[in-house]
């Protein structure tokens, strides 16, 4: 609802007049106010009153009996067009854009004037519905800045949503740890052991393991990692936990490796 302020008009006349616009934008996204205002009086206070335009004093969200009068629908699943009244409809530039980044698939989800259920409709649909049903103004962005762009619905890798992104990363799971690498950043022994002893507590982890034997061995710390006792921290070493749980194979890659050493 924008209320405008008539300079033009003499003091008996009433100053205030009010006019209703309808604004489009990805879902998500908040509205600047200040450059809704800008925009309303360049695209439409301006293109319909000529020399006579008049300032905007003020810009609110109409209440909900003046929308759902002026729009036919109940509030909660107002779709932005095919309205009772027709009114100027401002469209956000990135809904234009989303055509562009799409070629022409994207898809618009939409009030669809029935609470609980939303309208699907191909974004080029939309548009020209719109242009049947309300007076269209392709506009700039209204954005406010501190809200991310969000994609309706797309067809590349770059329309993903945030939810789409975040579903696929928890699907590959947790990456696994470079070890190695973590290895040669401590420089305590005993962290150290303490590492080699945690990588060798899950199965599974057998190349982690033989990683780290062939790097202490290659160091010449390999000896150090089993000269633990229990005034340390902890009482069994890496040896002591695979043969604990069977894993032969760890078991065998630290014996070998600790034969280089036998006097």
């Amino acid at each position: 609802m924008v209320s405008e302020h008539d300079d033009n008009k003499d003091e008996n006349s009433s100053p205030i007049k009010t006019m209703h616009v309808v604004v489009t934008l990805p879902m998500k996204d908040k509205v600047d106010e200040t450059l809704l205002r800008d925009l309303i009086y360049k695209h439409v206070v301006v293109s319909s009153n000529n020399k006579n335009s008049s300032l905007i004093s003020s810009i609110k969200m109409a209440p909900t009996s003046i929308a759902e009068q002026l729009t036919g629908f109940t509030s909660g699943c107002m779709p932005p067009i095919g309205h009772a009244t027709r009114m100027p409809l401002l469209v956000d530039s990135s809904i234009n854009a989303q055509i562009m980044v799409t070629n022409k698939t994207a898809i618009a989800s939409i009030g669809s004037g029935v609470l609980g259920q939303s309208l699907l409709l191909p974004l080029n649909d939309f548009l020209r519905v719109a242009a049947e049903t309300a007076e269209l103004y392709f506009v700039g962005s209204v954005i406010h800045k501190a809200s991310k762009p969000n994609i309706i619905i797309g067809t590349t890798q770059h329309n993903k949503t945030r939810r789409q992104q975040v579903k696929e990363e928890r699907a590959k799971g947790p990456q696994p740890k470079d070890r190695l690498k973590e290895y040669r950043t401590l420089n305590n022994i005993l962290d150290k052991a303490k590492l080699l002893r945690t990588t060798a507590r899950k199965r599974g982890r057998y190349n982690d393991v033989k990683t780290l034997i062939d790097e202490a061995v290659a160091t010449g710390e390999y000896p150090k990692l089993f000269a633990i006792d229990s005034t340390e921290g902890f009482s069994k070493h890496a040896l002591h936990i695979c043969a604990w749980r069977g894993d032969l194979e760890s078991v065998k890659a630290m014996v070998d490796a600790s034969r280089q050493y036998d006097d």
